[in-house]
């Protein structure tokens, strides 16, 4: 800028008063911001009642569903039937027979070990291997082959 051109400009500013432009310029922002404030506590209030008649519907939601829930999945996870007549059965019709006791080579009965996580096979090739866990009585290997989780409650075998 040249130097005319900034005294013109100097000149041009004495007269303007400042002060007032800025005290002036601050009212009318305040006075803005009052009204938008008012405004939207407005909205809020009206809204207000809305907020707590959905908050009383999920809130009754949430404790219909942390009653039932548990309910259902009890439900589900629990078997339908007792084992109690099904190992009866078992007992009477293939007795306290082992596998080491059978005559034949091709019985192989598939259960699956919970605990391990593992199909567990029931033959008398493994009943040779490791006696300690694999001969048992052919009711209690059966039985455990038959423990569908939905029916029955899996069958036990202590050994």
């Amino acid at each position: 800028m040249s130097e005319k051109s900034e005294k013109q400009l100097g000149k041009k500013l004495q007269g303007i008063d400042f002060k007032r432009i800025l005290h002036d310029g601050i009212k009318e922002h305040v006075a803005e911001t009052t009204a938008s404030l008012g405004e939207a506590e407005k909205k809020y209030n009206e809204n207000r009642s809305m907020k707590w008649v959905v908050t009383i519907i999920f809130f009754l939601i949430g404790c219909t569903l942390g009653y039932e829930v548990p309910k259902i999945t009890n439900m589900l996870s629990s078997s339908k039937y007792s084992r109690v007549n099904l190992d009866a059965l078992m007992k009477k019709l293939l007795g306290e027979y082992g596998f080491n006791d059978i005559v034949t080579q091709e019985l192989l009965v598939v259960a699956y070990e919970y605990n391990s996580q593992e199909p567990r096979f029931f033959s008398r090739y493994f009943a040779h291997q490791d006696p300690g866990i694999y001969d048992i009585p052919i009711g209690n290997a059966t039985g455990s082959s038959s423990a569908a989780p939905t029916f029955f409650d899996p069958h036990q075998v202590n050994n």
